[in-house]
């Protein structure tokens, strides 16, 4: 009896952990803001684009564009030993969103996505 009720006093302190590790973790992130995430348009000589955001040095980032609208942004990341994923990120309220894999890519490899000039596809 009482490792049953040590069980279910664990259950919501996990539960509460996890709820202000997303928080923080959200709350951390929006590191990002406004067009063009956050960067400063392109000029006459190259530079890493959303640095530790997009570019990483963990990894090899390639292929990236953005909407018709301007709203999302997509590349192709390269995991050394693992295969190519498509990723995405989104501006939401001003702010853009952690990037993630999309959901087709977690069971299939892919790289070099192309969006419709309509956005649409």
């Amino acid at each position: 009896m009482i490792v049953k009720s040590k069980s279910i006093l664990c259950i919501p302190l996990i539960y509460i952990i996890g709820i202000c590790s997303a928080q923080e973790e959200a709350t951390h992130f929006h590191v990002l803001k406004g067009p063009y995430l956050g960067q400063k348009l392109p000029g006459s000589r190259p530079e890493v684009f959303a640095s530790d955001i997009i570019s990483t040095e963990k990894h090899a980032e390639y292929d990236g564009h953005f909407s018709p609208d301007g709203r999302e942004f997509y590349f192709t990341r390269y995991s050394y030993g693992n295969s190519a994923k498509l990723w995405a990120t989104e501006l939401r309220g001003g702010f853009w969103t952690k990037p993630r894999v999309l959901s087709f890519m977690e069971t299939f490899p892919g790289a070099e996505s192309c969006i419709s000039p309509d956005g649409k596809k």
